[in-house]
């Protein structure tokens, strides 16, 4: 029989309304189809969020498709390193043995071998001088600069500041410019930045939010150094005029053993610690912040010449800065003031409801740290190509690296101590 001609499109009609109903029918009640097909990461599909194609799009996650497609696609996994780079100490470790553990160390995702064995010279992706080794002054114990493999770096490490260097007889001569091709130091412009402590934004619970940092803490301040730098120990003594400080160690009148009891007993009894770097050096903050005050609850009283502004070199409200104020006279006021009131003492305590800080740092940490730019080909080149040209500068002994005590803290022929703005 014919079909009459009116019934063809209602036809079609039925079967484009059966072909979307079933493939609703699909959509709605499974979320397993392939959603690769559309670019889209399998994950989606299975959260909870996820409803169906067209309940996501009119819920506006996301509105439209091609932003879907964007935001859903597979991260690629980290680069693994298509070697194992070789690290070799070539120097020692003030003269002595390095504190690392040689030998395969595992980097994360990656393998490195750090060694300070020379006869691994020509298979070593870099080899490590350490600043302040007797070995580094004499020109005849570094390798010849024609031997050297095309791609290998010879890297400058300390933790030591300019000035500490050359009072260790460790001056650069003209002979380290155009030698290294990187750094390893605790300066920001450092290839790997070395720390004595580390900052960790760490929000959590306050759990020590009603202690009282200032209980039993029946003494002033507290100082221990070993080594009496004119600048520094002049400073301490005009300081001490107005406030009470103890002085231990080579420098004071009191013993301090060094294996941590008597920074412990310091940090019970006494409510300050004098951070006081030994030179007032660009970037440069040392144990003296984290571990000496820090880690034994101590407010300190800082002079250096880190940015300690910074968040990410020592959390807020952590410190009292000597810098900060216009005479000594000011500054011993306003710790007179902090100490008499256990409300503004515990002040300086509330960062650790925020942050957390790990002292001292890990020194095959900043080894790895270097073993993954080892890995990177492009920076390993680029590095390889030139040497830096003015290493007697960029470590020598000059106020834009350092200044001293007296640059900072002026006193005047009335005996009065003025105290000029931050250098760095």
């Amino acid at each position: 029989m014919a079909m009459t001609w009116w019934k063809v499109p209602l036809i079609i009609c039925s079967i484009l309304v059966l072909g979307i109903f079933i493939s609703w029918s699909i959509f709605s009640k499974t979320d397993n189809y392939n959603l690769e097909y559309f670019g889209l990461s399998r994950k989606i599909a299975t959260t909870s969020s996820y409803k169906s194609v067209s309940a996501n799009m009119t819920a506006g996650k996301p509105q439209n498709a091609t932003k879907m497609k964007l935001k859903a696609r597979k991260t690629p996994p980290p680069p693994t390193c298509r070697k194992k780079p070789v690290i070799l100490l070539w120097t020692g470790w003030f003269g002595g043995d390095w504190a690392v553990s040689q030998g395969n160390v595992k980097c994360g995702n990656m393998q490195c071998e750090i060694t300070s064995n020379h006869g691994r010279y020509k298979s070593s992706d870099a080899l490590i001088f350490h600043g302040v080794s007797p070995q580094v002054r004499n020109p005849h114990y570094y390798p010849s600069k024609s031997s050297r493999p095309p791609k290998q770096l010879w890297v400058f490490r300390t933790m030591e500041n300019p000035n500490i260097a050359e009072r260790l007889g460790c001056k650069l001569s003209s002979f380290h410019n155009n030698r290294f091709h990187a750094t390893m130091s605790y300066t920001r412009q450092a290839d790997v930045r070395l720390c004595y402590g580390k900052v960790l934004k760490e929000p959590h619970d306050a759990t020590n939010h009603n202690r009282n940092y200032a209980a039993g803490k029946t003494k002033f301040a507290a100082w221990v150094s070993s080594q009496c730098y004119p600048g520094r120990t002049s400073f301490v003594k005009d300081l001490s005029k107005y406030i009470s400080i103890d002085k231990f160690g080579r420098c004071g009148n009191q013993r301090c053993a060094k294996d941590g009891s008597c920074m412990k007993r310091i940090g019970l009894q006494y409510k300050f610690y004098l951070s006081f770097e030994n030179f007032i050096c660009r970037d440069y903050v040392t144990e003296k912040y984290y571990r000496n005050a820090i880690d034994n609850n101590l407010i300190p009283i800082v002079v250096g010449g880190a940015n300690y502004s910074d968040d990410g070199i020592v959390p807020p409200h952590s410190y009292i800065n000597a810098q900060d104020f216009s005479t000594v006279e000011e500054l011993a006021n306003y710790l007179k003031k902090v100490a008499a009131n256990d409300t503004l003492y515990n002040s300086y305590f509330k960062w650790k409801d925020s942050y957390k800080i790990l002292s001292p740092c890990s020194a095959t940490q900043s080894f790895c740290e270097l073993c993954h730019k080892l890995c990177d080909d492009k920076w390993v080149t680029e590095k390889s190509k030139k040497t830096i040209p003015d290493l007697t500068y960029k470590w020598g002994v000059h106020r834009d690296n350092c200044v001293n005590y007296p640059d900072i803290f002026h006193k005047g022929s009335d005996g009065k101590i003025t105290i000029h703005p931050r250098v760095y």
